[in-house]
């Protein structure tokens, strides 16, 4: 698995998509954890503070917003909220991004006028994400371009990089939800591998993971 992270003016993007204009309303936003992230919709914890108190947190995202809570605020006023919001990849903006595999994961912020933003994905992916944001002519500047790494102490240090790409992508995708929101097959599908390979990596997956949370 490959990590990128990238740098952008938000001028830049405000020009590229009206909608990124929520972003001017920010004076910081950082994302603190992803707990959900599919092609429906992304849940997230997150820290935001907003240049005017008087804005509304859902005539920001419109109708791209399905649920928020107020967690907590700290001293500073920086607000820290659980965010429910919908996937936004039929839309020729940065959002699409996601169309072409891969991840949204930490460091993402917006601080001082820029956006950082790390996408995580195999090297095919990466490159595709790259490839369409120079043919948005988006200026950006790459800060970090290396493998994931994964701490030894993670389960999921043990696995093959097939083997975690299929089980980060049947977690992030709802295939362990109750109901399933994606299949053995549709997850093959968005993968590009047959149905029979991907059962292989997962269930070998699943078993050095639970060897390794039980043994550990």
């Amino acid at each position: 698995m490959r990590r990128v992270t990238l740098q952008f003016n938000l001028e830049d993007l405000a020009e590229r998509d009206p909608q990124e204009m929520m972003m001017r309303e920010l004076e910081l936003f950082e994302l603190v954890h992803i707990l959900k992230q599919d092609k429906d919709e992304m849940a997230m914890i997150a820290k935001l503070k907003l240049k005017d108190d008087k804005t509304k947190i859902e005539d920001l995202l419109g109708d791209q917003l399905l649920e928020y809570q107020l967690l907590e605020t700290d001293k500073d006023g920086v607000r820290t909220y659980f965010f429910r919001a919908k996937e936004q990849s039929e839309h020729d903006d940065l959002d699409s991004l996601l169309g072409f595999g891969g991840y949204l994961i930490e460091p993402f912020s917006i601080r001082d006028g820029k956006a950082t933003i790390t996408f995580l994905g195999n090297s095919a992916e990466i490159k595709n994400i790259l490839r369409a944001i120079d043919s948005y002519k988006i200026r950006y500047k790459v800060l970090s371009l290396s493998d994931a790494k994964f701490s030894y102490d993670s389960p999921l240090s043990g696995l093959t990089e097939k083997q975690r790409r299929v089980i980060v992508s049947a977690f992030n995708s709802g295939y362990y939800e109750i109901p399933r929101r994606i299949s053995s097959e549709e997850l093959a599908d968005k993968l590009d591998i047959r149905a029979p390979t991907l059962v292989l990596h997962r269930r070998k997956a699943e078993q050095r993971v639970l060897e390794k949370i039980i043994n550990g």
